[in-house]
C-alpha cells in the first residue's frame, strides 16, 4: 500500500506548482520592487542634477548683477550713518555699499544653494562639493573687498582701492571674477550633464 495513487501523485505535483508560483510570484515582485526603486532613484538624481546645474547659472546671474557697476535708484538710501556723513563721504561710501547690499538681498539663495550643496555630497559624493566652495569664495571676496573699500575711505591708497574694486565691480575683458564663474559653470555642466542625460 506504500505505492502512491494518481490521487496522491497529482496532489503532491499540485503542491509543488503552488509552491512554484508561489515563488515565481515573489521573484516577480521583487524585480517590480528593484526596477521601481532604482527609477526612482534615477529619476531623483536627475531632478538634483537639473536643479543643481539650474542653481549655478542663477549663481553666476546674481554675482553678475551685484558687481554692475551702475547703481539702482536709491539702492544706498537706508545705509546707516548716512545723513551725518558730509556729501564726498556719503558718495564715497553709497558706492561700495551697493554690492553689499545687493548681496543681502540674495541671502535667501545662496542659503538655498548651501543646502542643495549637502543633497549633492550624499547623491554625487564629496567631490561634488567644489562648485560651491567656489561660488562661496567669490561671494565672500567680493564682500571682503566692498568693506575693505567702506573702512578705507576715500582716502585710501588707489592701489588698494583699484585692487578692491576689481572684486567688486565687473572690469571687462579678462575679469578674473567673471573668468572663475565661466570655469565653475563648465566644472558643473561636466559633473552634471552627464547624469540628466544618461535618462
Amino acid at each position: 500500500m506504500n505505492d502512491p495513487t494518481g490521487l496522491q501523485i497529482l496532489g503532491e505535483i499540485s503542491n509543488v506548482a503552488v509552491a512554484a508560483a508561489a515563488l515565481f510570484a515573489s521573484w516577480l515582485a521583487w524585480k517590480g520592487l528593484s526596477t521601481w526603486k532604482r527609477e526612482t532613484v534615477g529619476r531623483r538624481w536627475i531632478e538634483l542634477a537639473e536643479d543643481t546645474i539650474a542653481d549655478f547659472y542663477e549663481a553666476r546671474d546674481i554675482i553678475t548683477a551685484i558687481r554692475n557697476s551702475f547703481p539702482y535708484g536709491g539702492e544706498a538710501e537706508q545705509r546707516e550713518g548716512r545723513d551725518e556723513e558730509k556729501p564726498e563721504i556719503q558718495e564715497y561710501r553709497d558706492a561700495y555699499y551697493i554690492p553689499l547690499k545687493r548681496i543681502d538681498e540674495h541671502t535667501d539663495f545662496f542659503a538655498k544653494l548651501r543646502a542643495r550643496r549637502y543633497r549633492v555630497i550624499a547623491a554625487f559624493g564629496i567631490e561634488t562639493a567644489e562648485p560651491f566652495e567656489k561660488v562661496y569664495r567669490i561671494r565672500s571676496e567680493i564682500v571682503v573687498a566692498a568693506r575693505m573699500l567702506l573702512v578705507l575711505g576715500p582716502e585710501g591708497k588707489v592701489e588698494t582701492r583699484r585692487k578692491h574694486e576689481a572684486s567688486i565691480w565687473w572690469s571687462g575683458e579678462g575679469d578674473t571674477i567673471e573668468t572663475a564663474l565661466d570655469e565653475v559653470i563648465v566644472q558643473v555642466e561636466n559633473t552634471f550633464r552627464p547624469v540628466i542625460e544618461s535618462a
